[in-house]
């Protein structure tokens, strides 16, 4: 969701790591250990390792909340997961922890209990209420800058739209999207005035209006092609 506010809302492109040790992410689950470092395998319960070993960690899948799992994989220090999640997609993306990936909202996180069925896996028992954990909504991320901190939904919402950048994105999106192109050099001074007339109560009504009062709205802009000898008569 952080990535989405930069990218979409903010026209602030982050660019895929440059190694691909993104797709090897911890793992959230316990790990069999044994004296001589185990197998390393994923189990949630003693039974489910090899004689001998240990599970370790075997309650991090149920206890560990969204915001725990989602900084132990993209957080690591030293992956290249970790510069542009902690500093740039993260914390926007914290801001909106009340709001579940169904997108309802919940006052405290819904977590399972520790309960395992007899194999030793976890039976997905929803805890009761009094044992859910507060969210923790405050996230920090470089934007327009500086690294600025924000607490909730409503807190990003106020951060961004007293920024300005959404307008001067809205505008730069919808004038793509109109034309059929990428803007000019000479088209930005256009695009900065939708802006400010957006960033000065216009509403978007007003802002579709007047992409269609552009000169650029009434003419055809078409590439120039280099005609080969070959397309002679």
């Amino acid at each position: 969701r952080g990535l989405k506010i930069q990218e979409m809302l903010l026209c602030n492109p982050i660019p895929p790591p440059e190694n691909c040790d993104v797709v090897r992410p911890p793992v959230l689950t316990g790990i069999c250990h044994g004296p001589d470092g185990g197998t390393g395998v994923q189990c949630s319960d003693d039974q489910l390792c090899e004689v001998g070993e240990t599970c370790v960690g075997w309650d991090k899948e149920v206890t560990m909340t969204v915001r725990d799992k989602v900084e132990e994989i993209t957080e690591t220090p030293g992956s290249t997961c970790a510069g542009c999640h902690a500093n740039l997609i993260n914390g926007f993306g914290h801001a909106l922890g009340h709001f579940s990936s169904e997108g309802r909202y919940w006052e405290r996180e819904h977590m399972y209990t520790t309960d395992k069925l007899s194999d030793g896996t976890f039976a997905y028992t929803i805890a009761p209420p009094e044992a859910w954990p507060e969210i923790d909504t405050t996230g920090t991320a470089f934007f327009n800058g500086q690294m600025v901190t924000v607490d909730g939904a409503q807190d990003l919402a106020d951060t961004l739209v007293e920024s300005g950048q959404m307008e001067w994105c809205w505008s730069r999106e919808y004038f793509r999207f109109t034309m059929g192109r990428i803007e000019t050099e000479t088209d930005r001074s256009d695009i900065e005035d939708l802006a400010n007339l957006l960033r000065d109560g216009a509403t978007l009504a007003e802002g579709f209006k007047s992409i269609a009062y552009l000169p650029q709205f009434k003419s055809l802009n078409k590439p120039i092609i280099q005609e080969s000898a070959e397309d002679g008569p």
